[in-house]
């Protein structure tokens, strides 16, 4: 993670989430991971603009499937597939991450965890 965000970048996320630091985030990664170990993101769009002396700004629009089979954060495994769909904004210095926003539905997750069909 040292190679992509700076050490005391700044996050802030779904359900009013805000840290600074790399451990939080890795923190944060790793309980979507153990709740959906196979989550598999795709990349739908990018958009930047910026330039090497004033830095970047990225926006990249995603969207991932996954099984909840892991607890943690969501509850007990459920074995639901679920569909997710987010956007994460960043703000690039000197070729490392300085901040990043992450938005996704996460009560239509929540929905989907719980729905039986």
């Amino acid at each position: 993670m040292a190679q992509i965000y700076e050490a005391g970048f700044h996050f802030e996320g779904p359900t009013n989430r805000k840290f600074t630091g790399t451990t939080a985030y890795s923190a944060f990664v790793t309980t979507l991971l153990t709740a959906f170990p196979d989550f598999a993101i795709q990349v739908d769009e990018v958009y930047w603009m910026g330039n090497d002396a004033e830095g970047y700004l990225v926006s990249t629009r995603w969207s991932a499937e996954a099984t909840h089979s892991g607890g943690g954060a969501y509850g007990q495994p459920t074995g639901q597939q679920v569909q997710i769909w987010g956007i994460t904004q960043q703000e690039i210095r000197n070729g490392l991450v300085t901040r990043e926003w992450m938005l996704f539905n996460e009560l239509d997750l929540m929905i989907q965890i719980a729905s039986s069909d």
